[in-house]
C-alpha cells in the first residue's frame, strides 16, 4: 500500500470507524453465556463495529485503530453482566469473518497451539 492510501485510510478511521465484519459466527459457549444473561449479540457486534472495543485501555485502543489501518485482526472484549464471563469478538485480518466467543475460549485455543 502506498503512503497516500495509508494516510487516506488513517483519516477515515479517525473520522468514523468502518470495516467489514464478513461472515458472523458464534461459539456454543458464547451463545449459552448470552442466553444466560439475556443479552443480545447484536448489541456487542454494533459496539465492536463502531470502535467501542470494550475492556481495553488507551494503548490497546490505539492498537485496535492500527489494526484497521494495517489490516490486522481486530479484537474486542466485553464483560457480560452478572456472570463474571467475558465475551470476545474477533474480526479476521482479511475481514472475511467475525467470531463471537468467550474470552476463556480464546485463551484455551491460544494455550493449545
Amino acid at each position: 500500500m502506498n503512503g497516500t492510501n495509508e494516510r487516506g485510510k488513517e483519516a477515515a478511521i479517525q473520522t468514523k470507524i468502518s470495516f467489514e465484519l464478513g461472515e458472523i459466527s458464534s461459539t456454543p459457549g458464547a451463545i449459552s453465556a448470552l442466553e444466560e444473561t439475556g443479552e443480545i449479540a447484536t448489541l456487542y457486534l454494533e459496539r465492536h463495529h463502531s470502535g467501542d472495543w470494550g475492556l481495553v485501555n488507551k494503548s490497546e485502543t490505539m492498537e485496535r485503530k492500527n489494526s484497521l489501518i494495517k489490516d490486522f485482526p481486530v479484537y474486542s472484549a466485553y464483560e457480560l453482566p452478572h456472570t463474571g464471563k467475558h465475551l470476545a469478538i474477533i474480526t479476521e485480518a482479511d475481514r472475511s469473518k467475525t467470531t463471537i466467543l468467550l474470552c476463556s475460549e480464546v485463551w484455551a485455543a491460544t494455550r493449545a497451539k
